[in-house]
């Protein structure tokens, strides 16, 4: 066998591969990537502010437990309705999210960590408390609260304890609904935490100046608002029939101010500061004068086509107007021919009373119209009204002698100032101190000699009241509801005008059909009468034979 020797150079590859695997291998180990073997994010738990941002890192390691540094993490998170995360870990919390999102990490192939925020909402740095400034007692208005964060940025609305500071002046509920008391400055809280917004309100006593009486009772403030209480008949105090068929307090009817108003059964409408005519309530024969006749309509809508009127008056299903200089216009309901027209169909826009006559003042009824003829005073009536005292001939449009479709000189009665009519009724006052009354159904004029001077007069189908000129009112009637104010054994009980029992000084009295009677005195209301409907709007149901104060101030 021959044996093999090794040439120099391959004796030194030899050695060379000899020393190479003595220190350890042929390649250098860190050439090849680490595996990551864990992920962590850090911190573990946090809360973020919404539109806030927070910034979470993550820390990933191999299998002994070395950081690897610059390893790739991919962030996500499924609950985008409150959070989200970008590439670098950086949370934002979501406007409205305010809720738990979850965050995830992911290294490599399936390794990924988690952790749990809770996104919290802005804090409130401001609160802005709007509402008015000024307030009428037992008036109502509705707060509106913004929240605003330190940079100005709105925040949505959170909790608030709202508060006043002279609960005797004002109050505040829970929801910002706020009520006027009684004369005075109170200031409302609303504390949201971290924040306390204010608003100071002065809260003025009303003063009333007029009031009106027939189905519901109304007084008109002086700054023009008007208020109801008492029957609710086809939503005439503005509110739900069906809910509400009679209202214990004075209302305010809506936002309209007046310079004069007149509710009837059903309806009822007035001439705005502003010159508009309004009505609401029962439309079923177009007494709204809207157009057409329709449904209920619970809040005051202009009158098209009423511009130039500068008054109304309200029947049971009509109403009528007039101009500065006298002419008549009327809508609704004709059955009777209230309207005038010279027809019996119901007209649901003002219509133009068939007449050449000008009149200084109208007052309707039921189904009937009266009014005073400009500079003579003379008393004109049309529609379903008593039979006698008419003149009566061809020309005048009557049908069997108690229907008349356009207006009538009513003789016998002597030149009025001032008329009233309610139901099938109407009264008058003459210059001196005669009442005369033309009682529906009737076969007279009924003259009253009253043994005083009268300024004013308001009636109701045999009731009548007035004011005389030492301010006092004084009443006449059967009393079969009360308003004369007097107590039933009252010697003069039905046969004189007695004065209203309280002694104030009235500047006007209203006579309602529900039997109750108001008076306006030095800026306040009283009433008394029958009250089975609150007509008196004092809460309770029962009867009052003594002048209460309802609702006003003295001044």
């Amino acid at each position: 066998m021959t044996a093999l020797r090794a040439s120099p150079s391959a004796s030194l590859l030899l050695l060379w591969g000899a020393a190479t695997l003595a220190c350890g291998g042929a390649t250098d180990s860190s050439d090849t990537p680490a595996v990551p073997a864990t992920v962590e994010i850090s911190p573990r738990v946090d809360t973020v502010i919404e539109l806030g941002s927070t910034v979470f890192t993550a820390v990933v390691k191999d299998a002994s437990g070395r950081p690897i540094p610059g390893a790739a993490v991919t962030w996500w998170t499924l609950d985008t309705a409150n959070a989200h995360v970008d590439g670098a870990g950086v949370v934002t919390g979501i406007n409205l999210g305010r809720g738990v999102a979850a965050i995830h990490a992911l290294a490599g192939l399936n390794v990924t960590d988690s952790v749990r925020v809770v996104v919290v909402p802005r804090p409130v740095a401001r609160v802005l408390v709007h509402g008015p400034d000024s307030l009428l007692a037992a008036d109502s208005v509705t707060l509106s609260l913004v929240f605003l964060d330190s940079l100005g940025r709105l925040l949505d609305p959170r909790p608030v304890r709202l508060s006043s500071t002279d609960t005797i002046v004002l109050r505040v509920g829970p929801l910002g609904d706020v009520r006027g008391l009684r004369g005075g400055t109170a200031t409302i809280d609303a504390d949201a935490g971290s924040a306390v917004g204010h608003l100071a309100v002065t809260v003025r006593e009303m003063v009333f100046d007029s009031v009106w009486a027939d189905g519901p009772t109304c007084a008109r403030e002086v700054t023009g608002y008007l208020w109801c209480w008492g029957s609710n008949w086809d939503g005439v105090l503005g509110l739900p029939p069906d809910l509400v068929p009679g209202w214990p307090t004075p209302v305010r009817m809506g936002t309209e101010r007046f310079r004069r108003a007149e509710l009837g059964d059903a309806h009822g409408c007035g001439i705005t500061l502003t010159g508009s005519v309004v009505c609401w309530g029962a439309n079923a024969y177009g007494q709204l004068g809207l157009g057409n006749p329709g449904p209920i309509v619970e809040a005051p809508v202009p009158v098209p086509g009423t511009g130039a009127l500068v008054n109304v008056t309200v029947g049971a299903r009509h109403t009528c107007g007039w101009t500065l200089d006298g002419v008549a216009s009327c809508w609704g309901s004709n059955n009777a021919g209230q309207l005038g027209v010279g027809d019996t169909l119901d007209r649901a826009v003002p219509s133009l009373v068939a007449t050449a006559l000008r009149f200084s003042q109208l007052s309707a009824g039921d189904e009937h119209t009266c009014g005073l003829e400009v500079g003579t005073g003379a008393l004109h009536c049309w529609g379903e009204i008593a039979r006698s005292g008419y003149s009566w001939d061809s020309t005048h449009a009557c049908v069997w002698l108690v229907r008349c479709l356009q207006p009538i000189p009513v003789t016998g009665v002597p030149p009025l100032i001032v008329i009233a009519s309610k139901g099938a009724g109407t009264c008058g006052l003459d210059g001196g101190v005669g009442v005369w009354c033309l009682p529906g159904g009737w076969d007279s004029i009924v003259h009253h000699a009253v043994d005083r001077t009268f300024t004013s007069l308001d009636a109701a189908e045999g009731i009548f009241c007035g004011i005389a000129l030492d301010h006092q009112g004084y009443c006449y009637s059967g009393n079969h509801s009360g308003p004369l104010g007097r107590l039933p054994d009252d010697p003069n009980y039905g046969t004189t005008t007695v004065p209203i029992h309280g002694g104030h000084a009235f500047t006007r009295v209203a006579i309602g059909r529900t039997g109750q009677a108001c008076g306006q005195a030095h800026g306040q209301v009283f009433c008394w009468g029958d009250n089975s409907l609150f007509q008196l709007g004092n809460r309770d149901p029962f009867r009052s034979d003594t002048a209460i104060i309802i609702i006003g101030h003295e001044h």
